[in-house]
């Protein structure tokens, strides 16, 4: 998986078989209690279940859910996140490198995904991020990360003239209002073909909507 061993922080070194993928949903349901019934259900599942992967694109999209739905402040969100990594059920990849995203994402106050990045590149010892996103400064670390790598100082550095500037600078695109797929039942308990429910940031809290595909 990626080229390296899979990670069980709960069950370190037991060698799990891994079992399923788990979904963002069914760790919502269970961190929320929202909707109560799934999140009963959800919380058995992981009480019961074994070898159970999380990838680092479901864990990113927990942090959003918890974000932007539910309006969590990022402490809540941090704290939730390492409470997951912690259940005996999960495997994660890089235990390690989640933990360090996490508290980048708390401590400096950075959206998760470019904590993420800090994080890995401090572990792969790549040592630097080419983004244009200067949040990334906030960060220093004892490895001399480079926090906000420019892509035409570096370029220029390197020998080479940099690209004159473009008429519209780069920005910073959020994600759209639509929400996050969520591969639920439906009220008569039966599965939807191709992808299930989906569930609005923009309605109201605590509520869960439901559109037809």
């Amino acid at each position: 998986m990626g080229g390296g061993a899979a990670t069980n922080v709960g069950r370190a070194g037991t060698g799990s078989p891994l079992r399923a993928v788990v979904d963002t949903n069914v760790l919502v349901r269970h961190l929320t209690g929202d909707p109560p019934e799934q999140a009963r259900r959800a919380t058995e599942f992981l009480a019961d279940a074994e070898g159970l992967v999380l990838t680092d694109v479901i864990f990113a999209e927990i942090i959003y859910v918890l974000e932007s739905f539910y309006e969590l402040e990022r402490e809540q969100v941090a704290e939730r996140l390492r409470a997951v990594i912690g259940f005996p059920a999960i495997i994660v990849l890089d235990a390690s490198v989640l933990l360090r995203a996490l508290e980048v994402y708390e401590v400096h106050r950075i959206d998760f995904a470019e904590a993420y990045l800090v994080a890995f590149a401090e572990a792969s010892g790549v040592g630097a991020v080419a983004s244009f996103d200067r949040t990334i400064e906030r960060v220093g670390t004892s490895s001399e990360l480079s926090p906000a790598f420019d892509l035409g100082t570096s370029c220029h550095a390197a020998g080479t003239q940099p690209d004159p500037p473009r008429e519209r600078a780069p920005r910073r695109i959020s994600l759209p209002d639509a929400g996050v797929v969520l591969q639920v039942e439906d009220q008569d308990g039966e599965q939807r073909a191709g992808g299930g429910s989906r569930f609005h940031p923009a309605a109201a809290r605590g509520r869960v909507g439901r559109t037809e595909d």
